[in-house]
């Protein structure tokens, strides 16, 4: 667990201490430093954020208690979202081992969860920390049951308690890991038949099995209908078929293409793009995965676990990769991207991912000769590592070029600007919105947040010049993601800002 934990944590070493803040990051950094809450992030420049933050309290909690700890500084939100993620991949384990897997696969799967690029907005945006802390939290009650149902009497029925609780908490936060949480109650009572110190209807009764199994269904349904009460984006519309066509194709081509067969090449790329250093850390670390994997081998007996039980493994990671997006069976709000921020929904099917790429190299390893199944199997898997290490930190490249960038040109409007005047709107020109998947600013949402944090002025207003952008003679207007226009009317306060000269005219 915690070899797990560590290979996580070191992996990001190289680039946590760059990031910074980005798109709605900016909105909500904006509310809590002039109102001191969450409560009108995007206020003022025609988005609701605290529409899609009314449903998930446990999101709310977090980023305002990470507010209250850290303020404007960035690193210290992400130095806790790498203990996030390193807590995520030894639950994983954990649960795993609770299961009946060897030791040898469930650390194998839970590394290469660890470093799956799959997800890899949940490691950069603090906007999207949520979706790992809903998945930590989905973990920890999971095993949490798991080791009830072994457990006696007070010690029983306290892990049900840490159960229900994180199983809440994770649930109140992003949706993301509920349809596992669903399905986790029917492999919680199979479990509970034959678990060290006989079933569980013998230890606490028929009518507290009921209440065993009953509470995650009363606490599920509690979840389910206080999101109810605030139904943001319930419901597909058009045509169902051709949405679930859509999210099929969708998870399927950016999980085991970009990531599959094109892997080769996304590797190439950020092998060309990441630093000779960087390069030789992720060859250390993935030496010492293939050499740890190797030792483990040694130890497991492989009769133990034969061909089928490594397929069932991909079996059961092909059903963790449905039911992780199987959120989006309800609602149509999922795009899909294999390196921008909409790949922050994957973190759930990533786990399955990972459980069908160890399952086939266990598979391979099984039917080689014994002298040679601890390399056959340790090898794959460490260079399946190594590729998301280096895309990884290629990606993370992108984030902290497009934070510099987002600081150079917040002090050179400081500089033009000292002080602003009540209900100031200021156009952003000359500057690309991204650098790859890293976002500079691109909205009338990040680049007013990032004002507002700066200059503590709730009326400032803000946009950025795209081809997007409408110029009529009443004024200007811009539109992005096809839905959010926002206008903004001639007016002495109404100012272009250019990025190549710093230029600010009316």
């Amino acid at each position: 667990m915690l070899f797990v934990a560590m290979v996580i944590a070191v992996s990001t070493a190289p680039y946590v201490g760059r990031l910074g803040f980005a798109s709605d990051d900016w909105a909500f950094l904006g509310s809590l430093t002039t109102h001191g809450d969450l409560s009108a992030p995007g206020r003022s420049v025609e988005h609701d954020f605290a529409t899609y933050l009314r449903p998930r309290p446990v999101q709310v909690a977090y980023q305002t208690v990470l507010y209250d700890v850290f303020g404007p500084n960035p690193l210290g939100y992400h130095l806790v979202n790498t203990v996030v993620l390193a807590a995520m991949g030894a639950l994983g384990y954990l649960v795993l081992r609770e299961l009946g897997v060897p030791r040898l696969p469930g650390v194998a799967v839970a590394v290469t969860y660890g470093l799956l690029p799959h997800y890899s907005t949940d490691r950069f945006w603090w906007a999207a920390f949520g979706y790992g802390t809903a998945m930590t939290l989905a973990l920890a009650s999971v095993y949490a049951d798991l080791r009830a149902v072994r457990s006696r009497s007070t010690a029983l029925w306290l892990w049900k308690a840490a159960a229900l609780a994180t199983l809440a908490g994770s649930g109140l936060g992003y949706e993301i890991a509920l349809p596992l949480l669903v399905a986790a109650v029917p492999l919680l009572w199979y479990r509970s038949r034959r678990p060290p110190g006989g079933p569980l209807s013998q230890k606490v009764g028929r009518a507290g099995a009921i209440v065993f199994f009953g509470s995650n269904l009363v606490v599920l349904a509690a979840v389910v209908a206080f999101k109810l009460a605030f139904p943001v984006g319930v419901g597909v519309g058009g045509n169902y078929l051709l949405h679930l066509s859509r999210l099929a194709l969708g998870s399927t081509a950016t999980s085991f293409g970009t990531y599959g067969w094109g892997l080769p090449e996304s590797t190439r790329w950020a092998v060309s793009t990441v630093d000779r250093a960087t390069l030789a850390a992720g060859v250390v670390l993935a030496g010492i995965i293939a050499v740890y994997l190797r030792t483990l081998g040694r130890r497991d007996a492989w009769s133990m676990w034969p061909v089928r039980n490594w397929l069932r493994l991909v079996a059961g990671g092909v059903l963790v990769f449905v039911l992780g997006y199987g959120i989006f069976l309800t609602n149509g709000r999922i795009l899909f991207s294999s390196t921008s921020i909409s790949n922050r929904v994957a973190i759930a099917a990533a786990a399955g991912v990972a459980m069908i790429w160890v399952g086939l190299a266990g598979a391979l390893g099984a039917i080689v000769p014994p002298r040679w199944r601890s390399w056959v199997f340790a090898v794959p898997v460490a260079a399946l590592c190594l590729s998301g290490f280096v895309i990884v930190q290629a990606l993370a490249t992108t984030w902290a070029e497009a934070w510099q960038r987002q600081q150079t040109i917040l002090a050179d409007i400081h500089t033009r600007l000292p002080s602003l005047e009540d209900g100031t709107t200021i156009i952003l020109d000359g500057t690309c919105p991204y650098v790859g998947p890293g976002i500079v600013f691109e909205s009338n949402w990040d680049l007013a947040g990032a004002l507002e944090t700066r200059y503590g002025d709730p009326t400032v207003r803000a946009d950025v010049v795209t081809a997007n952008l409408s110029v009529d003679e009443g004024g200007l207007s811009t539109r992005l993601y096809v839905d959010h226009i926002a206008r903004y009317d001639y007016d002495p306060r109404l100012f272009v800002f250019d990025a190549r000269d710093s230029a600010l005219r009316p």
